[in-house]
């Protein structure tokens, strides 16, 4: 949703879309399978450590299933790529040279954010109402109520579990909301603020909130209402801020060890990795798989496992050569659609064709050529609505 700088020592595009293409297959794949018996739940919303011991299980013991269960435990940490991305590309659009809508007032800011949401959301929401109506299995549990803080992305506040859950994975559109909100009242710096301004408060409300979490019932109905809003989120979006004004520092001349080795892992005009390079890379990246496993074991630092899961996740990307990157990239922009799309799809699909591997693959394609057509559909009425206007 946000666009990023292609300078020498930054992410370019192509690595940013890339890394949303293979979040977006991870989202798919563990909302699909993690339902099924034997398949390890992931230890994402509650702390659930005897889920990481079984993780670790299987990775010491692997068997048949062994890449449904690193699927389903692995890819709710994909959330934490399209929050860093998110995070990195809001400081390049707006604290830039020449930033995206100079001047704009907080309000506008926000609500053109919302509107970008809404209008991705929408026709979904009333796909659901219309089957609803029709007494479609696909409806979930729709109620009219639910319905309008679906749409006014409030869901996720409600302490009610029964509404919250009323269209599964779309709280996400809330929870992404309220950081975008928190960016522009509170994060934001012009490129004039000092470094108090561009580093130490976000990391400031990272600890704040960690704090929070850290001293809350790790199992209790509060910590997983945590996780569905922006406190549990906060970190991964605040490490892509801080690593955008890291870029942008280094780009002005300003340069220090930390900030070395950030534009280490990011800069993609490097030569690619050759031999005792790549096994490093992959060092890594496998290292830091391990860490967010072992981090889930404690409560204390399992907050912090998807920082691990991330580094692993650019590690992977760094590697990746650009036959590879270009398809990721095209589904990375596909990505919004796909999200919007496939719980409709997924609960179509669940359990049926007798197969979960062959269920599985007809869902991704199916959802696949569902955004396709979804987006298309999107695209054409803001065409209208823009001729509408003039």
């Amino acid at each position: 949703m946000s666009h990023t700088s292609q300078s020498p020592t930054s992410l370019s595009r192509l690595r940013c879309d890339a890394m949303r293409g293979a979040a977006i297959v991870g989202v798919l794949w563990h909302n699909f399978l993690h339902v099924y018996p034997g398949i390890i739940k992931e230890n994402e919303e509650t702390f659930s450590p005897d889920r990481a011991q079984a993780m670790l299980q299987v990775v010491t013991h692997p068997h048949a299933d062994v890449l449904a269960q690193l699927g389903s435990y692995f890819a709710p940490f994909c959330l934490a790529i399209f929050l860093f991305i998110s995070g990195y590309g809001l400081v390049c659009s707006y604290e830039g040279d020449n930033p995206k809508h100079q001047g704009e007032s907080a309000f506008k800011f926000c609500l053109r954010h919302y509107l970008k949401l809404l209008k991705l959301l929408l026709p979904v929401l009333l796909l659901v109402a219309v089957l609803n109506q029709l007494g479609s299995p696909l409806a979930f549990r729709f109620t009219w109520r639910r319905f309008v803080l679906q749409a006014l992305m409030v869901t996720n506040l409600m302490p009610n579990e029964a509404t919250l859950f009323i269209h599964g994975p779309w709280w996400f559109m809330g929870m992404i909301l309220q950081l975008y909100i928190i960016y522009r009242l509170i994060i934001y710096a012009p490129p004039t603020a000092n470094g108090w301004r561009r580093y130490g408060i976000p990391i400031a409300i990272t600890l704040a909130c960690w704090a929070l979490m850290r001293f809350i019932d790790p199992a209790g109905h509060l910590q997983q209402w945590l996780h569905h809003n922006a406190v549990a989120h906060i970190a991964t979006f605040a490490v892509g801020i801080v690593t955008a004004r890291c870029v942008t520092d280094v780009r002005s001349g300003v340069t220090s060890k930390g900030r070395r080795a950030i534009i280490t892992l990011l800069d993609t005009q490097q030569p690619k990795p050759h031999g005792w390079a790549v096994v490093g890379w992959l060092a890594v990246a496998a290292g830091m798989a391990v860490v967010a496993v072992v981090a889930s074991l404690r409560f204390a630092t399992w907050l912090w496992a998807p920082l691990f899961a991330l580094t692993c996740a650019i590690a992977l990307v760094r590697l990746c050569p650009t036959r590879l990157l270009q398809p990721l990239a095209w589904l990375g922009k596909l990505s919004a659609a796909i999200y919007v799309i496939h719980p409709l799809l997924r609960k179509a699909l669940l359990f049926r064709l007798g197969n979960m591997w062959l269920a599985l693959a007809v869902f991704m394609l199916t959802t696949l050529l569902a955004a396709i057509v979804y987006q298309w559909l999107i695209g054409k009425a803001e065409q209208a609505l823009n001729r509408l206007k003039k």
